[in-house]
Protein backbone atom coordinates (compact mmCIF):
# COMPACT_ATOMS: atom_id res chain seq x y z
CA UNK A 1 0.00 0.00 0.00
CA UNK A 2 1.19 3.61 -0.79
CA UNK A 3 0.32 6.26 0.84
CA UNK A 4 0.64 9.63 -0.76
CA UNK A 5 1.39 12.50 1.57
CA UNK A 6 0.88 16.05 1.16
CA UNK A 7 2.40 18.24 4.47
CA UNK A 8 0.58 21.69 4.11
CA UNK A 9 -3.03 21.47 5.31
CA UNK A 10 -2.14 17.53 6.95
CA UNK A 11 0.88 17.74 8.77
CA UNK A 12 1.20 21.69 8.99
CA UNK A 13 -2.20 23.16 9.68
CA UNK A 14 -2.98 26.59 8.01
CA UNK A 15 -1.91 29.43 9.39
CA UNK A 16 0.86 27.50 11.56
CA UNK A 17 4.68 28.97 10.95
CA UNK A 18 5.92 27.73 7.86
CA UNK A 19 8.15 24.66 7.19
CA UNK A 20 7.10 23.43 10.46
CA UNK A 21 4.89 20.26 10.92
CA UNK A 22 2.48 20.62 14.32
CA UNK A 23 2.94 18.17 16.63
CA UNK A 24 -0.28 16.37 17.05
CA UNK A 25 -0.63 16.30 13.39
CA UNK A 26 2.20 14.36 13.08
CA UNK A 27 1.33 12.09 15.96
CA UNK A 28 -2.03 11.28 14.99
CA UNK A 29 -0.60 10.66 11.59
CA UNK A 30 2.53 8.42 12.69
CA UNK A 31 0.21 6.29 15.41
CA UNK A 32 -2.75 5.36 12.06
CA UNK A 33 0.63 4.61 9.96
CA UNK A 34 2.19 2.41 12.52
CA UNK A 35 -1.30 0.36 12.14
CA UNK A 36 -0.35 0.03 8.33
CA UNK A 37 2.55 -2.37 8.49
CA UNK A 38 2.53 -2.74 4.93
CA UNK A 39 2.25 0.27 4.06
CA UNK A 40 4.89 3.06 2.88
CA UNK A 41 4.73 6.58 2.41
CA UNK A 42 5.50 9.00 -1.21
CA UNK A 43 5.90 12.70 -0.35
CA UNK A 44 3.61 14.07 -2.69
CA UNK A 45 4.06 17.58 -0.75
CA UNK A 46 5.33 20.88 -2.89
CA UNK A 47 7.97 20.72 -0.04
CA UNK A 48 9.91 18.23 -2.35
CA UNK A 49 11.28 21.16 -4.44
CA UNK A 50 12.57 22.96 -1.77
CA UNK A 51 13.91 20.62 1.03
CA UNK A 52 15.80 16.83 0.09
CA UNK A 53 14.36 13.37 0.63
CA UNK A 54 16.53 13.04 3.77
CA UNK A 55 15.66 16.44 5.29
CA UNK A 56 11.85 15.58 4.63
CA UNK A 57 12.84 12.10 6.22
CA UNK A 58 14.36 13.67 9.56
CA UNK A 59 11.15 15.64 10.51
CA UNK A 60 9.26 11.77 10.78
CA UNK A 61 10.28 9.71 13.68
CA UNK A 62 13.19 7.17 13.04
CA UNK A 63 10.78 3.86 12.26
CA UNK A 64 8.35 5.95 10.05
CA UNK A 65 11.35 7.40 7.67
CA UNK A 66 12.64 4.37 7.53
CA UNK A 67 9.10 3.65 5.26
CA UNK A 68 9.75 7.08 3.07
CA UNK A 69 10.11 5.33 -0.39
CA UNK A 70 10.32 8.79 -2.19
CA UNK A 71 8.42 11.72 -3.60
CA UNK A 72 6.21 12.20 -6.61
CA UNK A 73 7.78 13.29 -9.86
CA UNK A 74 7.32 16.53 -11.17
CA UNK A 75 5.07 16.29 -14.28
CA UNK A 76 5.04 19.19 -16.71
CA UNK A 77 2.14 17.79 -18.91
CA UNK A 78 -1.09 19.99 -17.63
CA UNK A 79 -3.87 18.11 -16.15
CA UNK A 80 -7.27 18.61 -14.72
CA UNK A 81 -5.93 16.86 -11.45
CA UNK A 82 -1.87 17.58 -11.09
CA UNK A 83 -1.67 15.93 -8.04
CA UNK A 84 -2.99 12.60 -9.40
CA UNK A 85 -0.84 12.74 -12.66
CA UNK A 86 1.93 12.46 -9.94
CA UNK A 87 0.79 10.12 -8.36
CA UNK A 88 0.29 7.99 -11.35
CA UNK A 89 3.62 8.60 -12.75
CA UNK A 90 5.78 7.63 -9.19
CA UNK A 91 3.38 4.55 -9.69
CA UNK A 92 4.23 4.15 -13.35
CA UNK A 93 7.87 4.59 -12.83
CA UNK A 94 8.31 2.11 -10.07
CA UNK A 95 6.09 -0.97 -11.84
CA UNK A 96 3.53 -0.88 -9.35
CA UNK A 97 0.82 0.65 -11.15
CA UNK A 98 -1.50 -2.18 -9.98
CA UNK A 99 -0.89 -1.73 -6.52
CA UNK A 100 -3.68 0.09 -3.70
CA UNK A 101 -2.71 3.43 -2.99
CA UNK A 102 -4.40 6.44 -0.77
CA UNK A 103 -3.89 9.96 -1.18
CA UNK A 104 -3.40 11.96 1.97
CA UNK A 105 -4.55 15.74 1.06
CA UNK A 106 -6.09 18.82 2.15
CA UNK A 107 -7.10 20.30 -1.70
CA UNK A 108 -11.09 18.50 -2.77
CA UNK A 109 -9.24 19.39 -6.47
CA UNK A 110 -6.26 17.60 -6.18
CA UNK A 111 -7.61 13.95 -6.93
CA UNK A 112 -10.63 12.95 -8.97
CA UNK A 113 -13.45 12.05 -6.57
CA UNK A 114 -13.53 8.35 -7.37
CA UNK A 115 -9.68 8.48 -5.91
CA UNK A 116 -9.15 7.07 -2.52
CA UNK A 117 -8.53 10.25 -0.72
CA UNK A 118 -8.31 11.22 3.39
CA UNK A 119 -9.12 14.91 2.53
CA UNK A 120 -8.17 16.61 5.62
CA UNK A 121 -9.34 20.43 6.77
CA UNK A 122 -5.95 22.58 6.48
CA UNK A 123 -7.00 24.94 9.67
CA UNK A 124 -7.22 21.38 11.03
CA UNK A 125 -4.31 19.09 10.02
CA UNK A 126 -4.26 15.32 10.45
CA UNK A 127 -6.49 14.20 13.32
CA UNK A 128 -8.26 11.81 14.80
CA UNK A 129 -11.18 11.61 11.75
CA UNK A 130 -8.42 11.02 9.08
CA UNK A 131 -6.47 8.55 11.39
CA UNK A 132 -9.89 6.81 11.06
CA UNK A 133 -10.32 7.06 7.50
CA UNK A 134 -7.01 6.20 6.43
CA UNK A 135 -6.91 2.76 8.23
CA UNK A 136 -10.51 2.28 7.31
CA UNK A 137 -9.66 3.18 3.34
CA UNK A 138 -6.37 0.79 4.10
CA UNK A 139 -8.59 -1.84 5.46
CA UNK A 140 -11.17 -1.63 2.09
CA UNK A 141 -8.01 -2.21 -0.05
CA UNK A 142 -6.89 -5.31 1.97
CA UNK A 143 -3.86 -3.51 2.87
CA UNK A 144 -4.99 -2.80 6.78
Amino acid sequence: MWIFLDFDGVLRRAGSPPMTFDRECLTAFENAFWSLPRSEIVISSSWREVESLAEMRERFSPDIAARVAGSVPFVAEPDEFPRHREVLEFLQRAGVGGEPWIGVDDDPLAYPKTCPVVLTDPAVGFDAAASRKLIDLSKAAGSG
